[in-house]
């Protein structure tokens, strides 16, 4: 059996590294929090660097006469209108502070352009100014909410 003075002398040891671990951590855990600070109020601005997106498609494709969205689309406008009404209530979401949300009138058109053309996601992106997988979800979600909307109809 050890001598009480060698235990106390090894539980002291001990109790002395172990307050060591403790503030290491802590240091750790202040220059986490630190770095992650200066990280969040040091980035750039994301309008230096974002890429423009395009928005006048829309309105050459709407604006102009009938004949245009007729080719381009296969819809007259009128049934074009119907069917942004009909979906607006179902489709249309809030902006945010982040970003304002794409309008039911860009989404059936991307919806009836991906129908007539067969255009991929990247490209219809580019056209209508929204993202590669936006331009899929919209273009899914058209679908499903034309077959919905036809299935009541019928």
């Amino acid at each position: 059996m050890a001598a009480p003075g060698v235990l106390w002398t090894l539980s002291k040891k001990k109790a002395k590294k172990r307050r060591q671990r403790v503030i290491i951590s802590q240091q750790k855990q202040l220059l986490t929090y630190y770095l992650l600070a200066t990280e969040l109020t040091n980035r750039p601005d994301s309008r230096l660097w974002s890429l423009p997106k395009n928005t006048g498609f829309t309105e050459i494709l709407i604006n102009y006469d009938d004949d245009l969205l007729n080719e381009n689309v296969r819809i007259n406008h009128q049934m074009f209108l119907y069917l942004v009404q009909t979906l607006n209530t179902v489709w249309q979401k809030e902006d945010t502070n982040y970003r304002q949300s794409t309008t039911v009138f860009d989404k059936v058109l991307i919806g009836l352009w991906r129908l007539a053309h067969g255009t991929d996601f990247t490209t219809l992106g580019h056209m209508f100014g929204v993202g590669r997988s936006t331009a899929n979800e919209v273009s899914r979600q058209f679908n499903e909410l034309i077959y919905q909307v036809s299935a009541i109809n019928l």
